[in-house]
């Protein structure tokens, strides 16, 4: 018989403290869903209290995934290193993309046609 040890501790409701044998790791969420952070990498977790039913999903920190395709050159080195939820950087940048897009837009077409610049002193640090 293999000796097994492990102890879950409540620090706050909805942040858990496990201890094991193999180590300690971090759970943040209600119940139901939980995002734990470990030795060996992410779990992710999401059930239906009551049930039984869950579906749970692990990141390592380090590994080989596939690679992807169809990536612009400047996001490349974001997806080879790969850390955890390095999806979510690529949405941001793309998010943060598009909004500098929208103000060069906007600067372009009603800023310069009004002058703005000019009646809102950008640029200048004093006021008339």
């Amino acid at each position: 018989m293999k000796f097994r040890f492990w102890r879950r501790i409540r620090l706050f409701p909805g942040l858990t403290l496990n201890l094991s044998k193999r180590g300690a790791s971090v759970s943040v969420g209600p119940r139901g869903a939980k995002l734990t952070v470990g030795r060996t990498g992410v779990r992710t977790t999401v059930g239906m209290p009551g049930t039984g039913m869950w579906f749970t999903e692990h990141r390592p920190w380090h590994g080989k995934s596939p690679r992807v395709v169809n990536v612009p050159e400047h996001l490349q080195p974001i997806i080879d290193k790969r850390g955890p939820y390095w999806e979510f950087v690529l949405v941001g940048q793309a998010l943060n993309d598009r909004i500098d897009e929208i103000n060069t837009a906007w600067q372009e077409s009603v800023g310069e046609k009004f002058n703005l610049a000019a009646f809102c002193c950008w640029g200048s640090s004093s006021r008339t």
